[in-house]
């Protein structure tokens, strides 16, 4: 008999980040790396790519108020990870 372990929810924004003109970019990431507290382009480049699972409250809500700034509504691309 196979088990199924509990889905977890994995958050990604570099949906929304892809929508971003090129000019605004380097801007853009400096405030992210703000909010989300990341000291390094490695860590940033691995949240964008890896995204979160199951953040807190204070990395979605944070995210959420950069891209509202420049008008990137709904920046979250919420999937389930379900293993089998």
């Amino acid at each position: 008999m196979k088990k199924k372990e509990i889905g977890k929810k994995h958050y990604s924004f570099k949906r929304a980040y892809m929508r971003i003109p090129l000019g605004d970019i380097p801007k853009i990431q400096k405030e992210l790396c703000d909010e989300l507290r990341i000291r390094s382009r490695f860590d940033f480049s691995k949240k964008l790519n890896q995204g979160f699972t199951d953040p807190r409250i204070s990395v979605i809500t944070n995210v959420e108020k950069v891209f509202k700034k420049y008008s990137i509504p709904d920046p979250w691309d919420i999937t389930n990870s379900i293993k089998q």
